[in-house]
């Protein structure tokens, strides 16, 4: 009879750690809404504002961009608990498309802060984990151990979405060297000097004709996000409300460990 007991306490025991975990994992939102702050650090317009943004991102790319914050992870690790969001809720526009990002938030209270960007397997080739990384350590870490949680989701997102929807190809810094703008700038600067040794000679060669014509320089080089500077605004998905909410997440199973987190 005691050692009857005994089994049925472990049992107990481990059946009380397994409902513990998986409770930490907050239930679909009904109706689906892709800026879930269940840590409320955000203010109703900081959330209505991201949600028109990622909802207008999703009717235009079909990408499932989708932020949580929570205050407690249980027993799973920041990976862990974003790629369970992931595959639970099904981030993710359809069955056939593995499309979705997690951003996931646990702010700093009686344990470290965390951030993870868990990233579907179809745009794993658009935002690897070394982008992912970055993004993280060079323009979240900032603003989240000031503790303004609104500006480091809102910059990561400035960078999270013309990745995913290929506007931009990868992420530079201010001092990286760049090959192909030196080019440009020296392809420029020759085509300048042919022109004007070609209106100094017509100026030089008499018959009184003058140089006429006129040169611009190419000045576009790629989407509107090329130099990050533009906010949300500047890309064809950003600014303004969307027609409609978002009309639900697809199936699981779309993440299979591409990403990178950081703690705080």
């Amino acid at each position: 009879m005691k050692r009857l007991i005994i089994i049925f306490f472990v049992l107990f025991v481990a059946w009380t750690g397994i409902a513990q975990t998986t409770d930490a994992i907050p239930p679909k939102p009904d109706p689906p809404r892709l800026v879930n702050d269940f840590a409320g650090i955000l203010t109703p317009e900081q959330i209505q504002e991201k949600e028109d943004l990622l909802v207008a991102f999703n009717d235009t790319t079909t990408n499932v961009i989708c932020v949580v914050t929570v205050n407690d992870l249980g027993d799973y690790t920041a990976a862990e608990f974003a790629y369970e969001i992931g595959d639970q809720w099904g981030v993710r526009s359809t069955d056939e498309k593995r499309n979705g990002v997690v951003l996931l938030l646990k702010p700093r209270n009686e344990t470290s802060g965390e951030v993870y960007i868990a990233v579907g397997y179809d745009l794993e080739g658009a935002i690897p984990d070394a982008i992912a990384k970055r993004i993280i350590e060079t323009k979240m870490m900032p603003a989240l151990r000031d503790g303004d949680y609104n500006a480091a989701i809102d910059s990561a997102l400035a960078y999270i979405l013309p990745l995913a929807a290929g506007e931009i190809k990868e992420i530079r810094e201010d001092n990286e060297f760049d090959g192909d703008a030196l080019f440009g700038l020296l392809f420029f600067i020759g085509i300048v000097v042919l022109i004007c040794v070609i209106i100094h000679k017509n100026w030089k060669g008499g018959g009184g004709s003058h140089y006429t014509g006129s040169f611009f320089p190419p000045t576009h080089y790629g989407g509107n996000w090329s130099d990050f500077g533009g906010g949300f605004g500047g890309s064809s998905f950003g600014g303004g409300r969307s027609s409609g909410g978002f009309g639900g997440f697809g199936g699981g199973g779309g993440f299979g460990g591409g990403g990178a987190g950081g703690r705080f």
